[in-house]
């Protein structure tokens, strides 16, 4: 970590000395098409076909998982070139992929894909010590200029 202003974990159990901690949240989807919105828990008890092409697709999935989803996993490799392929199914069934997914199929996206936005969430007092560090690391790299 010497050369690391600061180490940010997402989620897990790994623990590293002084390492600030966050987890990401989802709480709706949007429609590529329409770019309306609605709670993910209204496609809870429902299959839905899930795309991730993200380092860790299987923390998509679970997370979709969490809040009652029945998914039907599609990952891919990471920074995967999305296409039509990869996003359409023989049924009329959901398609939810990641923000970073839909922003590669966008064109080739149809009425009833949608992608999951996320939010994240530091563990209690992190995002301030990271603001800390980030604003310390600004003033010392002006200071050296």
């Amino acid at each position: 970590m010497s050369s690391a202003d600061a180490v940010v974990i997402n989620g897990g159990d790994g623990q590293i000395e002084g390492a600030l901690r966050m987890r990401l949240l989802a709480s709706g989807a949007v429609a590529m098409k329409y770019g309306t919105a609605k709670p993910l828990r209204e496609f809870a008890g429902q299959p839905v076909h899930a795309v991730a092409a993200i380092g860790n697709p299987q923390r998509f999935f679970a997370m979709l998982r969490a809040v009652g989803i029945d998914v039907i996993e599609h990952p891919l490799p990471d920074h995967a070139q999305l296409r039509r392929d990869d996003i359409s199914f023989a049924d009329d069934l959901a398609v939810l992929m990641t923000e970073k997914d839909a922003v590669k199929c966008r064109e080739i996206s149809g009425p009833h894909h949608w992608y999951v936005p996320v939010n994240v969430a530091f563990a209690a007092g992190d995002s301030e010590k990271l603001r800390g560090i980030v604003l310390g690391a600004i003033r010392k790299r002006a200071a050296a200029a």
